[in-house]
């Protein structure tokens, strides 16, 4: 289905607009308009005339989806083919990151294969705890969960040939890659020169340390990439600068950096990014998400689609969400341990030098290593239980003799860590503490408390990535 004439558009807003008289101009909406959401006759002005901008995402999605919704939305993209654009940032993220997704695709029958062969071992290990109950007919239970388990490793394995045929084979992804290339050859924006990247940088990190999006939640990447973001921004507005016209930009980034979420609540865009492009280019922009786009696309009438193909693309979104918002937190507390760590160590060296702290910084660096001996008798101590239960019906004696010789072994390194958390703890007991307190030490006991409770935090994202696995 072809999309609207701009005319047509325009008619239906002039329509609504004298059915709704949008409200008057005034300084208190045109000051705040962040704050407002655009009337219907603007949003229709607004998609009759607008530049559409897809992030990286939402490019890469189209090899995760099936084929089905993978057409849907590459025909909607197809309707709107004279206004695309990308910006250089988005296209350069897209050949690098490609790859990557699609072999994501391809070792998912591996990933699923290994996960099914942990759960198999765990649910052996726990039949094999009561092999001797009265009323649990242990080989029943393994012989019905083996046969349940093949029916499944089948269908694994049927998915994964379908797969080869139907992507590997018949070179699918190419398919698409071409079919993107072509949606969007020469519409592309030029890459920023080495020394517009270097002011960019420079602005970014002021930006991000006043938490200005977009951007910032990725402050834990690597430099440059941290800005990645911050580039393809910019590029978005120095595009909307040049062509004189509203922007309507697709993302399937849902982080806080680019929308404005209220109590896990999706409000709209961030109002600051709303007022920026207003500010430098004189024309509005609007947020999509994939499924928003496809599915305002098609109340337009210049597209179709099926529940379905909007039920996936929402499911792949929520999931891909899900999922890059516990590696994004755990990536940022990992840089923050890192950087705590790093004005640790420059703290106890300068604390180091002063008498009045010397004995003070010794004392806590002690604690630090008695923190380390405790947490490596725990880990042992796991180890040595989870060896004890681990016996299974196939266990042979070689093996029997291994984990004899490994929990006895456990047991010799348990010993030496307890005599060194023994002499630790007499030591600290018994070692004078300095009366005199200073910034340098009051600021190491601030960060010894804050790394517990980041390392706490960490502990808790690893454990909820290991129930979404």
């Amino acid at each position: 289905m072809a999309r609207p004439s701009a005319s047509i558009v325009h008619t239906l807003a002039t329509l609504i607009a004298n059915k709704n008289p949008t409200r008057k101009d005034n300084k208190l909406r045109s000051s705040f308009i962040g704050y407002y959401p655009p009337t219907e006759s603007e949003r229709l002005e607004i998609w009759s005339t607008a530049t559409f901008v897809f992030d990286t995402n939402t490019l890469l999605n189209l090899f995760r989806y099936t084929p089905a919704t993978r057409d849907e939305f590459l025909n909607a993209l197809e309707n709107y083919s004279e206004s695309l654009w990308l910006p250089h940032q988005v296209v350069y993220e897209f050949h690098r990151r490609r790859h990557g997704v699609i072999k994501e695709q391809s070792d998912a029958f591996g990933a699923i294969r290994t996960d099914l062969k942990k759960t198999s071992d765990a649910f052996t290990k726990t039949l094999d705890r009561f092999r001797r109950h009265s009323s649990i007919d242990v080989g029943a239970l393994a012989d019905n969960y083996q046969d349940a388990l093949a029916q499944v490793l089948t269908l694994i394995d049927s998915s994964e040939t379908t797969h080869q045929k139907n992507q590997i084979d018949s070179r699918a992804d190419e398919a698409v890659l071409n079919r993107v290339s072509d949606l969007f050859e020469g519409k592309v924006g030029d890459p920023f020169s080495e020394a517009e990247l270097a002011e960019i940088y420079a602005d970014g990190k002021a930006r991000y340390e006043a938490k200005v999006p977009p951007g910032y939640k990725d402050v834990s990447k690597p430099e440059p990439d941290r800005y990645g973001d911050l580039v393809l921004w910019r590029q978005i507005i120095r595009n909307g600068k040049d062509a004189t016209r509203p922007t309507i930009f697709v993302t399937d980034d849902q982080k806080e950096d680019w929308w404005w979420v209220e109590s896990g609540r999706t409000l709209g865009p961030r109002v600051e990014l709303v007022e920026e492009h207003l500010s430098a280019t004189g024309s509005r922009v609007l947020f999509y998400t994939p499924e928003r786009f496809l599915q305002f696309a098609t109340n337009l009438g210049s597209s179709e689609h099926s529940d379905e193909a909007l039920s996936e693309i929402e499911s792949l979104s929520r999931d891909l969400h899900a999922e890059s918002t516990l590696a994004a937190e755990r990536d940022y507390i990992v840089w923050q341990l890192a950087e705590l760590a790093a004005e640790r160590n420059s703290l106890v060296h300068h604390a180091s030098r002063e008498p009045a702290d010397r004995e003070e910084v010794t004392s806590m660096a002690l604690e630090w290593d008695l923190d380390e001996l405790q947490s490596r008798r725990d880990s042992l101590i796991d180890e040595f239980l989870s060896l004890e239960n681990a016996e299974f019906f196939s266990d042979g004696r070689d093996t029997r003799h291994k984990k004899e010789s490994r929990r006895a072994a456990i047991e010799r390194e348990v010993r030496d860590v307890d005599d060194q958390i023994a002499a630790v703890t007499s030591y600290l007991g018994k070692r004078p503490r300095s009366s005199l307190k200073s910034d340098n030490t009051d600021r190491l006991r601030t960060l010894d408390r804050t790394v517990r409770d980041l390392e706490a935090q960490l502990i808790y994202l690893r454990e909820s990535q290991m129930r979404r696995n």
